[in-house]
């Protein structure tokens, strides 16, 4: 049966994966298949059928490697059949690619709408949701995050930003920074580079604090307050998105004088439309 015969019988092949045959199978199926490329019409339907098998034979074993490879085998029919059995398909998921593009324009705009607040010189403080508290250094370098609003303990000043990384100073002990050290938040000497903390600002505009220095290691507290890392206990458990909040000072208001006041009566007649000139 020839090759353009055998390609009329509307039946199916499926390329698949075959494991290697000894030398002495691969030489009957050379043979069989040069019988089938000579065809004989003796040789009957039943060895027209048995041709077919070792044709079909001889096809999975050449179509192995291809496939071994990630090539993606399919359907062939009568007109379907370009010469090329094996087809390789190169998958491409547009729908996590979107997502991430999404999410990566989400995370550019709330930093570029939150990025204000880590200026140098302001002073910032940390609220944690999970336990109700405000992240707090103490003097001997313990950090927590279940003080209070008017804690001193719980201000920290900017003294160094480039773009999205900061080093948050203790506004009360000036020689202490909120760092990461080993995977665990604590008080070390400012302008250390495990002080140089890098802000993520999520969606609902909270902030993550990680280490600069060692990526993925963040600023954890469990819900008592206490410091933590991912490891020590179940992720519910965790918190590691924090609240910021940026301290305004109250600066003493100068006494105006009377000229003052009439200076701001005369520009507000003006801008009213009551002043009428002399």
């Amino acid at each position: 049966m020839a090759r353009s015969d055998w390609g009329q019988h509307h039946q199916p092949v499926r390329a698949v994966a075959a494991a290697p045959i000894n030398p002495q199978e691969q030489e009957e199926v050379e043979k069989s298949s040069g019988v089938i490329g000579t065809g004989s019409s003796a040789s009957g339907a039943s060895a027209g059928s048995g041709c077919e098998q070792h044709l079909q034979r001889w096809q999975q074993i050449q179509a192995g490697p291809a496939l071994a490879a990630g090539a993606i085998a399919e359907w062939l029919d009568q007109g379907e059949d370009d010469g090329k059995i094996v087809r390789e398909l190169y998958a491409r998921d547009n729908n996590i690619i979107s997502a991430r593009q999404k999410l990566e324009r989400n995370r550019k705009e709330t930093w570029a709408a939150e990025r204000w607040k880590f200026m140098k010189g302001n002073t910032l403080q940390f609220y944690n949701k999970l336990t109700g508290g405000f992240v707090r250094l103490h003097p001997d370098g313990i950090v927590d995050a279940v003080g209070e609003k008017t804690d001193k303990y719980g201000l920290f000043d900017i003294i160094f930003n480039k773009g999205n990384i900061c080093i948050f100073q203790s506004h009360e002990i000036r020689h202490l920074s909120l760092a990461l050290n080993n995977g665990f938040v604590t008080g070390m000497a400012s302008g250390g580079a495990s002080t140089e903390l890098r802000v993520r600002s999520q969606p609902n505009r909270c902030a993550l604090l990680e280490s600069a220095q060692v990526p993925g290691h963040t600023v954890i507290f469990d819900s008592h307050g206490q410091i933590a890392d991912e490891s020590s206990t179940g992720y519910a458990g965790l918190s590691k998105e924090f609240v910021v909040f940026v301290k305004l000072f109250r600066f003493p208001i100068l006494a105006i004088t009377r000229k003052l006041k009439l200076l701001f009566a005369w520009t507000w007649a003006v801008c009213c439309g009551d002043f009428a000139p002399p």
